[in-house]
């Protein structure tokens, strides 16, 4: 009777919502009637646990923490924290939850942990071996109830260490099946238009940190709960800080731990310049390659911040060596796809301009080099899909074009010429601004050529095929009479590599028809050159 009254006096006061008096209750009860309160404290958790929200309730917190200290079984208190941290919660309750589960797991747990793992290394323990060591005075637990379960999970866990699925349930439970859940529901929060999103970061905190803290490291990485939060605050606000440090450990040098105000946050500066270059060109891969491709603002803002430290690293350093030139090739091969994306806006050109400053940055031998390999890349690259290639090795074949004054440039211009060879698309109208950029480079090169059959097998194998192409679409369409020509669709027409700004049918076909004159023109200049070799020869 004494137990019953006690128990429904405070379930009444906890639904009145007044805890500092069934706070009081709890410690009389727990005085002055023998801890008559123990064999109910489960069921009275459960209910204090449904009363929390997002509010700061410190005599809330002290009830479900005073509740929790009647419990005398090591697995029933664990298991009351697993099944409440598993459901929707709150902040404040995971808070409590979490340092509940950090007492169970102390440094008893953590003596378990260690001579696992050197049972591990030396084989199985006997028995007696484990007695002995479960004995000895730094083993002697504090709490009976702990040093009876450590014990027995010591037992069974030493003697089956050869495989994870001998580990007991406990060991099973908190290393993988509670943070796979715990992933599941925080991301689910977080992506909630329900939820508020500030708690659901702070929730999220306290669950890494009570895995950070605990004595031994789980192997699961947190990565989709990491990666939603960062998504939603930038680095360099506080709390960013501890989901930062965790992605940290996984991704030294990915664009996230660099700041949107200073050159870094979280990546070391210690590092040599070189191999800091080329270990953020490598975060850089590895951070695009992760993305399936997402172009909202939350990732391409890391990615340009990335690229503008890439650009001063690169200007303050200019060694660069040949043997690292693949890396730097994947990692441009991999910006194309923002770069070609016309609804990024701002940041694709951030990132197109950055691309192009660190590509002038090195040496003239490997710039040409590199471009090549981009280009050749992208020709060749099965795995790439891109809506604006031609326009994309547009803009290559400019930048290539820019440095033809350099010796070495002309002397591997044949190889870029061999590999152009092969290219067509379908779209011919969208291509204008690729056709325009092999003139423009064609010409450069027969003003200075000095390999007259070169030039000859040029005009013949690309830009004969240029005109071709271009005869072709256009006298389809004269055919099917979408157009009408007029004297001023023969003028040139500026065609901009990566105009964003769509055009009409009308201003295409204009386009094209100054491609197709500026074609002719360069077949008359080749010619006119190659007229002139042979009088002199």
């Amino acid at each position: 009777m004494v137990l019953l009254k006690s128990a429904l006096q405070l379930l009444e006061v906890i639904e009145k919502g007044n805890y500092e008096e069934a706070l009081s209750i709890t410690k009389a009860a727990n005085q002055e009637e023998g801890g008559c309160l123990t064999s109910v404290a489960s069921d009275l958790i459960y209910r204090v646990a449904y009363c929390f929200g997002n509010q700061n309730n410190l005599q809330l917190k002290l009830l479900l923490i005073r509740l929790f200290d009647l419990l005398t079984s090591v697995p029933q208190k664990y298991r009351i924290c697993y099944e409440l941290l598993t459901l929707r919660t709150s902040p404040l309750l995971t808070e409590v939850l979490v340092n509940q589960l950090g007492f169970l797991i102390n440094e008893e747990f953590l003596e378990v942990y260690e001579l696992q793992a050197a049972g591990s290394r030396r084989g199985v323990l006997g028995k007696r071996q484990l007695e002995r060591a479960c004995r000895a005075p730094m083993f002697l637990p504090r709490n009976a109830a702990v040093a009876t379960l450590v014990y027995g999970y010591l037992e069974f866990t030493v003697i089956n260490t050869l495989t994870a699925a001998d580990f007991p349930e406990l060991w099973e439970q908190i290393c993988n099946d509670l943070p796979l859940k715990l992933e599941r529901r925080l991301c689910e929060r977080l992506a909630s238009v329900d939820e508020e999103l500030w708690f659901s970061i702070v929730e999220a905190a306290h669950v890494l940190a009570f895995f950070d803290k605990i004595p031994f490291r789980v192997p699961y990485k947190f990565g989709r709960l990491v990666d939603c939060v960062l998504n939603e605050i930038a680095s360099d606000e506080a709390a960013a800080y501890p989901f930062l440090i965790w992605y940290a450990r996984e991704h030294p040098f990915s664009p996230k731990l660099l700041g949107h105000t200073e050159p870094t946050v979280l990546i070391p500066n210690v590092y040599d310049l070189r191999y800091l270059r080329l270990r953020l060109a490598e975060g850089i891969c590895e951070y695009v390659n992760d993305s399936e491709y997402r172009c909202d603002g939350a990732f391409v803002k890391p990615l340009a911040n990335a690229l503008r430290f890439l650009h001063k690293l690169c200007d303050d350093c200019h060694g660069i060596h040949a043997a690292h030139i693949d890396i730097y090739a994947e990692m441009f091969v991999l910006l194309v796809r923002f770069i070609e994306d016309f609804d990024l806006e701002a940041h694709r050109f951030v990132i197109m301009k950055k691309s192009q400053d660190i590509i002038a940055c090195f040496p003239m031998e490997l710039r040409v080099l590199l471009l090549k390999r981009i280009i050749g890349r992208i020709i060749n690259g099965t795995h790439l899909y891109l809506s604006n290639e031609s326009k994309v090795l547009a803009w290559l074949l400019d930048q290539f074009k820019q440095n033809l004054c350099e010796k070495i440039c002309m002397d591997e211009l044949g190889s870029v010429f061999g590999l152009l060879e092969s290219v067509a698309y379908d779209d011919v109208p969208a291509s204008a601004a690729y056709y325009c950029s092999v003139l423009r480079i064609v010409k450069a090169y027969a003003r200075d050529c000095v390999n007259m059959p070169m030039l000859a097998e040029t005009r013949e194998r690309l830009v004969v095929r240029v005109r071709d192409e271009l005869l072709d679409y256009l006298q389809c369409d004269l055919m099917n009479g979408k157009t009408k020509r007029a004297a001023k669709g023969e003028q040139a027409a500026i065609v901009q590599p990566l105009c964003s700004r769509p055009l009409s049918e009308e201003e295409s076909i204009q386009q094209l028809h100054a491609v197709l004159k500026d074609c002719e023109q360069t077949m008359a200049d080749i010619d006119e050159v190659l007229s002139r070799s042979r009088r002199l020869h």
